[in-house]
């Protein structure tokens, strides 16, 4: 099993749009408002981040949490 990175909605008017690239996954974020990105390394370590994004398409990071256990994780994605 490999790292994971991936990008949930928190809000409803966040889309997030999953594809296969050249040689890994893509994602694309449209909307505004807040999503979790999701980033588990190979041994279970958890870096994820709540991110706002703003109408004009700029990023702003919330909150962040590290380790193998995640608040945000618990909170916003299980």
């Amino acid at each position: 099993m490999g790292a994971v990175t991936r990008p949930v909605p928190v809000d409803s008017t966040v889309k997030v749009e999953m594809r296969w690239g050249r040689t890994h996954g893509e994602a694309k974020v449209t909307g505004q408002g807040r999503f979790l990105l999701v980033d588990v390394s190979n041994l279970g370590n958890h870096r994820c981040r709540l991110l706002n994004l703003r109408e004009d398409g700029t990023v702003e990071e919330l909150a962040s949490s590290f380790g193998k256990f995640c608040d945000l994780c618990d909170q916003y994605y299980i």
